[in-house]
């Protein structure tokens, strides 16, 4: 029988796949974009919806969203619970210091009942001159 605490092991798969070197953004790790994006933007913090298709303005932040919300819905019927069971979905990157970024992913039952994960990250901006990009036939999410 299905039960709405297996939210909190969503939220901690999707934690660990969101932090893996393996989540790559057009060949390279999307945490590095992500800092970069914060970098240029001049935030401390980037939220990406996971309930809505669309989130803030910035194409890294809506291929994220895309990709991570498709990811829920798999997990979502994985566990075999109800797509309805989870009313709102976020993640939020923020700086911690210069190099430590912290990500927090947070489900909202549809009763209302929160569950969390977090984890901290030692994530420099993406460059490409220092970073060796993943085969295209290879990339996970693509723009």
């Amino acid at each position: 029988m299905a039960r709405r605490t297996a939210l909190q092991g969503i939220c901690n798969d999707l934690l660990a796949v969101f932090f893996s070197r393996n989540n790559d953004l057009d060949g390279y790790w999307a945490m590095g974009q992500c800092r970069n994006w914060m970098d240029q933007a001049s935030e401390e913090k980037m939220v990406i919806l996971l309930i809505s298709e669309r989130s803030s303005d910035g194409h890294v932040i809506n291929e994220l969203s895309r990709y991570f919300s498709a990811m829920l819905s798999a997990l979502v019927i994985r566990h075999g619970l109800q797509q309805t069971w989870v009313a709102a979905g976020r993640i939020v990157i923020q700086k911690a210091n210069s190099d430590t970024q912290q990500c927090s992913i947070s489900l909202v039952s549809d009763l209302g009942r929160k569950f969390d994960a977090r984890l901290s990250v030692f994530a420099l901006p993406h460059d490409p001159s220092r970073e060796f990009r993943r085969r295209e036939d290879h990339w996970v999410i693509r723009t």
